[in-house]
C-alpha cells in the first residue's frame, strides 16, 4: 500500500449526513447537537476556520444535508489535530456516539485556484481572467 502524499495550504471538508433509519433522535436534536456541541467544538481546536450548513436544493439526493468546514492548513487535518471535538452528547441529546445516530460521507479538497469576476475580493489575489460573456466568437 503506497503512503498518501502530505496535505497542505488551504482546503475545506465537505461531510454529507443523514439520520440513520434506526437512529432514535429526531432531526431536530440532531441539529441541537450540532449548533451546541459538535460545531463549538471543532472551531475551539483552531483547526476549522468556519463551518456552514446547506440543505439540498434537490429533494431527490440520498444525503440531504452538507456541513462545509473552511480549513486554512490541511496538514493540521492529517496530523490529527482535530483532536476530541464531541462525539457524543453532553446535554444527553442522544445515547453513545452521534455516528451510531448520523450516517456521513466525508471528503477533503486542497485549493487549487480561485475565479471569480473583475470586482476584487480584499485580501485575495487578481487573476486577470476574462471570459467573453455572448456576442460573437468561438
Amino acid at each position: 500500500m503506497s503512503e498518501q502524499p502530505a496535505w497542505s495550504g488551504p482546503g475545506v471538508i465537505f461531510s454529507f449526513f443523514k439520520l440513520r433509519e434506526s437512529s432514535e433522535i429526531s432531526q431536530e436534536a440532531m441539529h441541537t447537537w450540532f449548533d451546541e456541541e459538535f460545531v463549538p467544538s471543532l472551531l475551539a481546536t483552531g483547526t476549522i476556520k468556519s463551518v456552514t450548513l446547506y440543505k439540498a436544493a434537490n429533494p431527490n439526493y440520498n444525503k440531504q444535508q452538507l456541513l462545509l468546514y473552511d480549513v486554512p492548513d490541511l496538514s493540521s487535518i492529517q496530523a490529527g489535530q482535530l483532536g476530541d471535538f464531541a462525539k457524543s452528547s453532553r446535554l444527553s441529546l442522544c445515547k453513545g456516539s452521534i455516528d451510531a445516530h448520523v450516517e456521513f460521507e466525508w471528503r477533503t479538497y486542497s485549493f487549487v485556484q480561485l475565479y471569480e469576476t473583475s470586482k476584487r475580493s480584499e485580501g485575495k489575489l487578481k487573476l486577470g481572467l476574462q471570459v467573453p460573456m455572448g456576442g460573437s466568437g468561438c
